[in-house]
């Protein structure tokens, strides 16, 4: 995943569990587990 900011670095996370919106969208938290499931299985279809 990765992260774009204005006047930044890309930050490049590996599955991170959780997503926050930080200063943008503050009290916001995405929780990716279920997107990190599914990416998973759709990988192993793939490979069959």
């Amino acid at each position: 995943m990765e992260i774009y900011r204005p006047n930044r670095a890309i930050e490049v996370l590996q599955q991170p569990e959780t997503l926050s919106g930080e200063d943008v969208l503050p009290g916001f938290l995405l929780r990716l587990q279920k997107i990190w499931i599914a990416y998973s299985n759709n990988e192993r279809d793939i490979q069959k």
